[in-house]
């Protein structure tokens, strides 16, 4: 049976570093600095996430190019990089949820800037599926509003960080929405219903979103077409 919901997660064994960076199969939540956040609604629960040991992948110049499963952790068995040592796994997890816009602090392309208390901030509308992929030591702040509400899908939330880029223990604030509780909207639920199964996704077996798993806005009719993935190839995030 594969591994299911953030609260069989493992206690982490010491000298794991959590790294929750984002990988190279799709188009992941990226926060990348102090301030910065989106605003989601959660397609995949905590007792639905998926969780699995990674090893990080690397070019021949030693650029970050993504992440693997570990063979020992998914298939029991042996696991040239655990066996070496130099490349120690970190344990993840995986949700899907819909991004409808991210704020930044910097301005940029198809950014809208928004004054937000004292400050001035920068939205830039997304409305489009993510993998939500983190560390295992970021999984509290998202039982917590599960235990409190009964379920993560009931609401919209602001996931905001606290830690300047580069950091390597930035956290995260998983706040509900000032709308309160609201019906996942139904476009929602048939476009959540349509997403590949996560542990597909975290083994690399899905590369692509068919017409129904689409990375578009939700209620938007399209041709029948294949979209790729995201390739990541931005520097690797301790977070």
């Amino acid at each position: 049976m594969s591994p299911r919901g953030l609260g069989n997660i493992p206690k982490a064994p010491e000298g794991d570093s959590g790294g929750g960076e984002r990988g190279n199969f799709i188009r992941n939540t990226r926060i990348l600095t102090d301030g910065e956040f989106c605003k989601i609604r959660f397609l995949t629960d905590v007792d639905e996430m998926y969780f699995e040991w990674q090893h990080s992948v690397r070019d021949a110049q030693g650029n970050f190019r993504g992440y693997k499963i570990c063979p020992s952790s998914a298939f029991n068995q042996e696991c040239d990089d655990c066996k070496s040592g130099n490349n120690s796994a970190s344990l993840q997890f995986f949700g899907w949820v819909w991004e409808y816009n991210h704020t930044y602090t910097e301005p940029g392309d198809n950014r809208t800037s928004i004054k937000e208390g004292k400050r001035t901030v920068y939205r830039e509308d997304v409305n489009a599926v993510r993998l939500f992929r983190y560390s295992n030591f970021h999984k509290a702040s998202l039982e917590m509003r599960a235990n409190k509400y009964g379920t993560l899908l009931d609401r919209d939330y602001e996931w905001i960080r606290s830690g300047e880029k580069g950091s390597k223990r930035p956290q995260y604030m998983l706040e509900p929405s000032d709308d309160g509780k609201e019906p996942m909207p139904k476009e929602l639920v048939t476009v959540a219903a349509g997403l590949p199964d996560l542990e597909d996704v975290a083994l690399g077996r899905v590369e692509t979103l068919d017409v129904n798993k689409k990375d578009v806005p939700y209620g938007e009719e399209e041709k029948v077409i294949t979209i790729p993935l995201d390739d990541d190839k931005e520097e690797e995030l301790p977070f």
